[in-house]
């Protein structure tokens, strides 16, 4: 019996370290459970917001798309139709007439609306009719500067503000001649400011047409060295087609 006592006292101890580690286990095991679980979701939340987002940001951004998309073009200005109409008209009445038809559209008179410009040219473009036109209610023309075909013409124009029309230079053989084309009070002025002699000897003699004197600086600026120098800017001109009356509803000054 003793013997027995004995026994049983000697596992006690163990019997009670075994349960105490059992507990100590699943205590453990709820802890670690408790703690991960808010991660997890946590996780989850995160990731959908982001997700949601994303997709919000998709949705707006196609949004804007379609709305810029649909949006509809300007209609043009009473102005720009009637250029457009009155190009076709010229190009349909008088394309047989003349080897080359171009226009250009220049504010030359410091309104809104542009002067519409036409270089009708013939003989391999030796004889031209340069022709400014403008609007008001209807197309009107202001003026033509002929060219009977004794000289090659070019035309260009001045970054100036002070100048806003046309400087043309007219040369073949040995006398250059520079003007001013402008509109003045709605009168169309062409104006020989001066010409460039080479008649003797080659040597160039320079004679002035023009008392005025801002206006001759202002050409000789251009054509400082006709032989050398490129002027400022040369009018450039388009022909007559769909693609270039269609540049005319873009038109900006």
């Amino acid at each position: 019996m003793k013997t027995k006592r004995m026994a049983l006292l000697l596992l006690l101890p163990v019997l009670v370290a075994t349960l105490l580690a059992a507990c100590a286990s699943n205590a453990g095991e709820r802890a670690e459970n408790t703690t991960s679980a808010p991660t997890t979701s946590g996780a989850s939340t995160t990731e959908a917001a982001t997700t949601d987002l994303s997709t919000t940001a998709l949705t707006t951004s196609t949004t804007r798309a379609e709305t810029t998309l649909a949006t509809p073009t300007k209609a043009p200005e009473k102005w720009q139709s009637a250029y457009a109409e009155f190009l076709r008209e010229v190009d349909r009445k008088e394309h047989d007439s003349y080897d080359h038809i171009s226009f250009a559209l220049r504010q030359m008179d410091g309104k809104s609306i542009p002067n519409l410009i036409i270089d009708r040219r013939i003989n391999e473009g030796s004889k031209s009719l340069l022709t400014v036109y403008s609007y008001h209610g209807s197309v009107y023309e202001l003026g033509t500067l002929e060219n009977p075909g004794s000289y090659a013409s070019v035309l260009y124009f001045s970054n100036t503000p002070s100048f806003p029309g046309l400087f043309w230079r007219k040369y073949g053989g040995s006398m250059e001649r520079f003007g001013y084309l402008s509109i003045k009070n709605g009168e169309f002025v062409s104006e020989r400011v001066w010409d460039l002699d080479r008649s003797t000897n080659g040597e160039k003699k320079i004679i002035d047409h023009s008392d005025n004197a801002a206006l001759l600086r202002e050409t000789k600026r251009l054509f400082v060295d006709i032989d050398t120098a490129v002027p400022e800017t040369q009018l450039e001109t388009q022909n007559i087609s769909v693609e270039s009356i269609a540049e005319i509803m873009r038109w900006k000054p």
